[in-house]
């Protein structure tokens, strides 16, 4: 039975994987879709567990050969509860809040994310909020199951001045520039261009977490570059997909998915060349550009998605991550800063939320003091 089990969680996980990176099958889409539109519910009675039971069977079986038997649920709702819990936890990818209510003794205080909208700056004086009442049908398109606002939309709206997109929600805000160059603004992140961005040059300044997937153009017979600015450095592309992050008041990173970029120190002068799977590191203090062998193209897609992703991560940075999005100090006990943390999280809009999930899974606890988190082992 551990056999089966194991190849069960291999197999989940696969799946999981490949819908973040697009690569899922009609069928493994339609499961994984479904998957989370039956444990998003809060109200656990809209919950169908004999249906989602049979849609997990369904997909195992059409990945498991046919010779090896998938055990069934109970029919005790308790069991069928727990099973579904059991599963959720021990695949560790797609993981879910369960509890229908929050405990008063862990969570006196809720840090709920912010309602806004991104926000299109023309010039000084001019600013387009740009929300569901302005995204119709006209003005955005569906790219891998996302909503991507099209820019273009806008073009006959506004007047010849530098643009500037800032994204002060908790939402992933994702568009297209004029060139067909699709960029993914995180929480607090911004891009600023000029009107003569496609014409002439292709130049964009980008702060906080910003993510790129640079369409090629040639301009007179002769591919026409990109660059992208923020203030340590210039990353310069052809035609390829990274994710920049400048969140950090003394660093600056660069994680290359696909292609190749030249970055060069603005400071220094100081450059390299990226490949696939690396990640460049810059600080204002230090001429030398760090550059490390990182396989983080499942976490930047996640994000993406509005997803946490954590692949044998340390609780400490887990935790330094979420409190950052949150905006709420977490301190965490020495005994546990070294566990290794693997999963898949929902960015829900409470920090109580995506707390339980990991407590959930692994062997701590949390408690919350004054405005502060405190996690701790769980003995």
């Amino acid at each position: 039975m551990s056999g089966n089990s194991n190849r069960i969680k291999s197999k989940l996980s696969a799946i999981f994987k490949r819908y973040v990176n697009g690569e899922a099958s009609a069928e493994e889409k339609r499961f994984v879709e479904r998957f989370y539109q039956q444990v998003g519910d809060q109200e656990h009675a809209n919950l169908n567990f004999d249906r989602l039971g049979q849609e997990i069977k369904e997909t195992i079986d059409n990945q498991i050969s046919s010779k090896n038997k998938i055990i069934k649920l109970s029919h005790d709702p308790y069991i069928r509860l727990a099973a579904c819990l059991l599963f959720v936890c021990t695949v560790a990818f797609i993981v879910f809040r369960i509890s229908g209510s929050d405990s008063p003794s862990k969570s006196p205080q809720t840090i709920t994310v912010k309602k806004e909208n991104p926000i299109l700056s023309v010039g000084t004086e001019k600013s387009y909020p740009l929300d569901e009442d302005i995204q119709d049908s006209a003005s955005y398109r569906i790219i891998d199951d996302q909503k991507v606002f099209l820019l273009s939309s806008l073009a006959q709206e506004i007047d010849d001045a530098p643009r500037k997109i800032t994204n002060p929600t908790k939402q992933v805000f994702t568009f297209l520039l004029d060139d067909g160059s699709q960029v993914w603004l995180n929480a607090h992140s911004s891009i600023e261009f000029m009107p003569s961005f496609n014409k002439t040059e292709r130049i964009v300044h980008v702060s906080g977490e910003v993510s790129l997937d640079v369409a090629k153009r040639e301009q007179d017979g002769k591919p026409m570059p990109f660059l992208v600015k923020t203030p340590l450095q210039t990353v310069e592309v052809l035609g390829t997909e990274f994710s920049v992050n400048t969140q950090e008041a003394d660093e600056e990173c660069v994680v290359l998915l696909e292609g190749k970029i030249k970055l060069k120190h603005n400071k220094y002068n100081t450059s390299v060349v990226l490949k696939p799977n690396q990640k460049a590191f810059l600080s204002p203090g230090n001429n030398r550009i760090l550059v490390a062998s990182a396989d983080e193209n499942n976490k930047v897609r996640a994000w993406r998605k509005g997803l946490f992703h954590f692949e044998g991560e340390r609780v400490a940075d887990v935790m330094k991550e979420l409190a950052q999005w949150y905006e709420q100090p977490i301190q965490v006990s020495p005994a546990i800063r070294n566990l290794p943390i693997t999963g898949m999280i929902t960015r829900y809009e409470q920090l109580t939320d995506v707390l339980q999930i990991i407590e959930m899974t692994n062997n701590i606890t949390f408690v919350e003091e004054k405005g502060v988190m405190y996690v701790a082992a769980n003995e």
